[in-house]
């Protein structure tokens, strides 16, 4: 079996649908209103950073090609938010290890029914610094999110 398959699995327009979904959530969770995250959109963020990050999973093995992909991919939509342009590949590095450590924290969170699966809801309101990432991570599932829709077009 061919490692390298994966590849397309990282483009912008597979993740179009969790960036929409996480978008929406963590606009919510920032204007304090409750809002329930569902485990599979949530699974689908975290891989992302995870594929990124080049980190292991359960289910996803490092795949260089995948990661260099992913990571091509990471690094353009932190071209298309303002407030995240960095100029160093450590500060770029560190954003997507913040915006891991986030989805990680949120993922610890209290699991709940919604319809005919499981969610997660943040128990209590967000702390200054996780408001800030929050915010941060909404901007950057948002241009993942237009660069998905830009894919589409063609």
């Amino acid at each position: 079996m061919s490692r390298t398959s994966l590849v397309g699995v990282v483009g912008a327009k597979h993740w179009g649908c969790m960036a929409d979904a996480m978008a929406r959530c963590l606009d919510q969770i920032i204007k304090s209103q409750k809002t329930k995250i569902g485990l599979g959109i949530l699974y689908d963020a975290r891989l992302f950073f995870k594929v990124v990050l080049g980190q292991e999973t359960g289910m996803f093995f490092d795949n260089p090609p995948a990661r260099s992909h992913a990571h091509a991919l990471a690094w353009k939509i932190l071209r298309n938010c303002p407030a995240l342009r960095s100029h160093t590949p450590e500060e770029t590095d560190g954003h997507f290890r913040r915006f891991a450590d986030f989805l990680k924290s949120l993922a610890s969170q209290p699991t709940f029914p919604l319809d005919k699966g499981w969610c997660k809801q943040p128990a209590v309101p967000l702390s200054k610094k996780n408001q800030i990432t929050a915010i941060d991570l909404r901007d950057f599932f948002a241009a993942l999110l237009r660069m998905a829709a830009g894919e589409s077009r063609y």
